[in-house]
């Protein structure tokens, strides 16, 4: 809209050089300065009234909305408006009201601007220009005249370019809104795939715990009971034999023994016993967690504050889950950090938890790309949860943490 009222402006200079040798001195009582000003507003206000109508009627054609919005706006706010200008145009003569009234004449511009951008400023200025030129310069005087020009040309291009400012401001408040739904679209999906990856994730650990459960009952039914028939065998046969002193038994007995503290040793690993026959809690503070960590010379601590009770009411899964990270927490601490204490706190309220998890070791550089197969396990537990998982590690030590909000298992299980 700039470019085009400059183009406008030169186009009503270009007029003025083609009108050169008007004979300007015709008007006895008129200055060869008012008449060229005359003849370059006259055709800038010409040209503001026409040539946005054809711009908007060749190319840039209004929508069916902006359309349905003038057959309201054209007879409750132009045409009221424009009939009290010229009312007051044809019966006053005095110079004040004469500008009142044109004044009056580019309200309706104003509003069409604000309401309609550009092309409805176009629609009022033509029709107030067409008004004003009907009902005459009343005074007759030439100064008057050329200030009512300069009002229309003024008025005129300040609704033009207030029309484009408000399409400029509604294009941008479109797309943006465009661009929000798109959002909103990518954060929905974004969700939709963040619970289907934690439904996976949780799918693929519990079916890693069946197999667990499953290889347990296995070594447990088939290998320890004929472990346990093979000692009892021998002894048989080392008792009717009477050969209690015989090297080849003992070394068969100690083999045997060996392979039972291996299977016991895989069973707890596989599926703590304590776990499921005691509980989550006991598990932590006094189970197979804390001998492992106390026979490699780490000090142990675990604090539960769980006021409500409802730690056993967790669901079999986020118990085991729960008892998993610990463990690998654990096992990390004894390999690698070098420490000298080992501290477990859960804290458990209404409808989520807090482990963390704290050792005193040399640390590591906790970046994602490097984690190892233990740390993507945990980060998979927690994920599955639907939780988040946190981890400083450094001169100070390693210090993971995990929220999970949970919902209480109430069906006994």
């Amino acid at each position: 809209m700039v470019r085009l009222l400059c183009a406008l402006t030169l186009a009503a200079m270009g007029g003025l050089l083609g009108n050169l040798f008007y004979p300007f001195a015709e008007a006895e009582h008129t200055s060869t300065t008012l008449m060229v000003l005359q003849i370059v507003l006259g055709d800038y206000i010409g040209m503001l009234s026409l040539v946005p109508l054809i711009v908007m009627a060749a190319w840039l054609r209004p929508a069916a909305e902006l359309r349905r919005r003038w057959r309201v706006d054209v007879p409750g706010a132009l045409a009221p408006t424009l009939a009290v200008y010229l009312l007051l145009a044809t019966h006053f003569t005095d110079v004040q009201t004469f500008f009142l009234s044109s004044i009056l004449a580019f309200v309706p511009s104003l509003y069409f601007a604000v309401r309609s951008g550009w092309r409805g400023a176009a629609i009022a200025i033509s029709t107030a220009t067409m008004a004003m030129a009907w009902s005459g310069v009343m005074t007759g005087d030439p100064t008057v005249a050329l200030e009512a020009q300069g009002l229309l040309a003024v008025a005129g291009s300040v609704c033009l370019l207030l029309g484009a400012s408000q399409d400029a401001l509604h294009a941008s408040a479109l797309a943006l809104s465009a661009r929000n739904a798109q959002l909103a679209h990518a954060r929905s999906r974004q969700t939709q795939l963040g619970e289907a990856l934690r439904h996976a994730a949780r799918r693929n650990l519990d079916l890693s715990e069946q197999v667990r459960r499953w290889i347990t009952a296995e070594l447990h039914d088939e290998i320890g009971q004929n472990l346990t028939a093979m000692q009892t065998r021998l002894r048989l046969l080392e008792r009717k034999a009477k050969l209690q002193g015989d090297e080849l038994f003992g070394e068969i007995n100690a083999i045997l023994l060996r392979m039972r503290q291996s299977v016991s040793g895989l069973l707890s690993s596989l599926r703590p016993v304590g776990l499921d026959e005691l509980g989550l809690g006991f598990a932590l503070r006094d189970g197979a967690i804390r001998r492992f960590v106390e026979a490699a010379g780490i000090g142990y601590a675990t604090v539960i504050e769980d006021p409500r009770g409802t730690l056993e009411a967790l669901d079999d899964d986020t118990r085991t889950m729960l008892y998993r990270i610990v463990q690998e927490a654990a096992t990390n601490t004894v390999r690698h950090a070098h420490a000298t204490c080992l501290r477990v706190r859960l804290r458990i309220a209404s409808d989520h938890l807090l482990l963390v998890i704290v050792d005193d070791g040399r640390g590591f550089d906790p970046v994602p790309d490097k984690a190892g197969i233990g740390l993507q396990g945990t980060g998979d537990r927690v994920l599955a949860l639907g939780g988040r998982l946190r981890l400083r590690s450094g001169g100070f030590g390693t210090r993971l943490s995990a929220r999970i909000r949970f919902a209480p298992d109430t069906s006994g299980n």
